[in-house]
């Protein structure tokens, strides 16, 4: 476990930030399995709740742009806090020298 601790976890330290942003990512822009999941407009997920504020007929463009604006903002404060991570994670051995 010494071993595990002092020689793995190093290494693979940047490629779990990576996957770990990249899920988080995935899950927020999650359309589908809540659209078949959930049956409460309550329990709706921001993707969702975008999507219902559309008709055909009479769309407030206004509103839906200011939504889709607030629910970048946790991924644009995600991205730039673990940006060194990320790039430490997707540049690791891709580095020759």
């Amino acid at each position: 476990f010494a071993i595990y601790g002092r020689v793995v976890l190093p290494l693979i330290g940047p490629a779990m930030g990576t996957l770990g942003l990249i899920t988080f990512i995935n899950s927020w822009n999650n359309f589908i399995t809540p659209l078949v999941v959930m049956r409460s407009v309550e329990n709706y997920t921001i993707p969702l709740a975008l999507r219902s504020m559309q008709a055909p007929n009479n769309t407030e463009w206004g509103a839906l742009m200011t939504g889709a604006a607030i629910a970048v903002l946790p991924l644009l404060l995600m991205f730039f806090v673990a940006s060194k991570r990320l790039i430490e994670g997707l540049t690791q051995g891709a580095v020759k020298g």
